[in-house]
């Protein structure tokens, strides 16, 4: 299913805009997609009906019990299955991309994006494949072989099985250059939520030229300079403005008596 949805969605991503076709819309691509999920959930039904529960000591395991009577439907069943879900997914899958990228090389306006971006998808179609290939293997020698596989065989696919979700990242961040930008374009979105900027400070606004307004500008600082005082020098001025002096305590009274003769 991944390697068929891979195919089907890329029709609708390196479309050229201009020139749209019944196959390249997003009525064909949601039909196709709904396909593919169908047949896939379809697929699994003919062994979950001869699937059952048994107690194991103090584990519960699934055994699958074919009937005689469905011996040879199954027999046949087994062989259809990898086939109809694995091979057959595969050649289409690397079928259409070579088509594609052999396409976008000759006929696209922008040819090294265009294939750079179908070979990458390619890579991740045929690493899936390569990465399910042990799985499909050992499924296959279980139902049709006679002798049961080694058992470092099977944790082997088993291990590439569940490997193989996290092969879809490490590929497009080493191929695909609009991930890893996408990726430090989102860090860097992150990192600076987190931290609180402080505003700009707005510079007053005044009419005229430049000369004009660093002239105000310099007469407004002399203005506010010449309006201050120290604070010192007004203390001392504030605490002896509008005093009088008392007889007694006058150091020079005859002064005063001069005054009044």
């Amino acid at each position: 299913a991944k390697t068929l949805i891979l195919a089907a969605t890329t029709r609708a991503k390196h479309t050229l805009p201009h020139a749209p076709t019944p196959l390249h819309g997003p009525t064909w691509i949601h039909g196709a997609l709904v396909f593919i999920w169908t047949v896939s959930m379809m697929f699994p039904i003919p062994q979950m009906l001869f699937a059952s529960l048994l107690q194991y000591d103090s584990d519960t395991i699934c055994v699958s019990k074919m009937p005689v009577c469905a011996s040879e439907f199954m027999s046949l069943f087994y062989k259809i299955y990898p086939t109809a879900t694995f091979v057959m997914p595969v050649i289409l899958t690397t079928a259409y991309y070579t088509k594609t990228l052999h396409a976008a090389v000759n006929h696209a306006p922008s040819p090294q994006h265009q294939s750079k971006v179908i070979l990458v998808l390619l890579c991740l179609s045929g690493a899936l494949g390569l990465m399910l290939l042990p799985e499909w293997g050992t499924f296959t020698w279980v139902r049709l072989g006679y002798n049961k596989p080694p058992a470092g065989l099977l944790m082997f696919a088993q291990v590439l099985l569940y490997a193989c979700s996290a092969l879809s990242p490490v590929v497009l961040m080493t191929m695909y250059d609009d991930v890893r930008q996408g990726l430090v374009t989102l860090w860097f979105i992150a990192t600076c939520r987190s931290k609180k900027c402080a505003p700009p400070k707005k510079c007053p606004q005044t009419e005229g030229n430049g000369a004009e307004v660093g002239a105000n500008a310099m007469t407004n600082a002399v203005a506010q300079d010449a309006d201050k005082t120290f604070p010192d020098v007004e203390h001392f001025w504030t605490g002896r403005r509008n005093t009088r002096v008392e007889d007694e305590q006058d150091p020079v009274p005859w002064e005063k008596e001069e005054k009044m003769l």
